[in-house]
């Protein structure tokens, strides 16, 4: 009974300490993305649109919400085109494929995206390896997709947008926005799991010591 008893605690610390998997909402249009992250207690941007865009990378000032751009398979690199125009856009026949990477504080995330020739249908997959699978079912562009991660102990995993057919669609994003949790909301960190985990294990070995004591 006594070993069960400091064993729980370290436990629930083992618990908090391994990674928990995000569980993800796939949401087609703003207004359910809106609807989705309200029910969770979420924050939203305003919409976002890209600064002055060179090379491979953009990185916004605001979020901290990466995207690269790769082609249409997902396993090259390929340049942004260089443009003023507010979007976010890939150069056609090369940079197919926009890898989005997101600060811990992002809980979810939406797009207005398009591509080139307007007619293509997008899709929103984890990795390059899931490409056949159109995670999101599939947005025809121009329109929307958003996802929201429903697990307040994991991250917002990394997201590709690519096309369906895997051609050359030249995709591109017109504006963003993310959700992030409200201040009341915040849920523990791993540093307060770990804090809480080590107090439980500090009170049963005190608590353990106090009877050999009085035996």
């Amino acid at each position: 009974m006594r070993i069960t008893r400091i064993l729980l605690p370290i436990l629930g610390l083992v618990a908090a300490v391994v990674p928990a998997r995000a569980s993800l909402t796939f949401e087609s249009s703003q207004t359910s993305f809106a609807m989705e992250a309200g029910n969770d207690g979420l924050s939203l941007s305003s919409l976002i649109t890209f600064g002055s865009v060179s090379g491979d990378e953009y990185i916004d000032p605001t979020t901290g919400v990466e995207f690269f751009a790769f082609n249409s398979g997902g396993s090259t690199s390929e340049s942004f085109l260089t443009t003023s125009s507010g979007e976010l856009e890939t150069t056609p026949g090369l940079g197919d494929s926009i890898e989005v990477v997101f600060p811990s504080t992002v809980i979810g995330f939406a797009f207005n995206l398009t591509t080139a020739s307007g007619n293509e249908t997008l899709c929103v997959d984890l990795s390059p390896a899931t490409f056949s699978t159109c995670a999101n079912g599939g947005t025809p562009a121009p329109g929307f997709a958003g996802v929201i991660n429903e697990s307040p102990l994991a991250t917002l995993p990394t997201l590709w947008l690519h096309p369906l057919a895997g051609g050359s669609a030249a995709t591109d994003v017109i504006s963003f926005e993310v959700a992030i949790q409200s201040d009341d909301m915040s849920a523990p960190d791993v540093a307060t799991f770990l804090s809480l985990g080590s107090g439980l294990i500090l009170v049963a070995c005190v608590r353990r010591r106090g009877r050999r004591r009085i035996a």
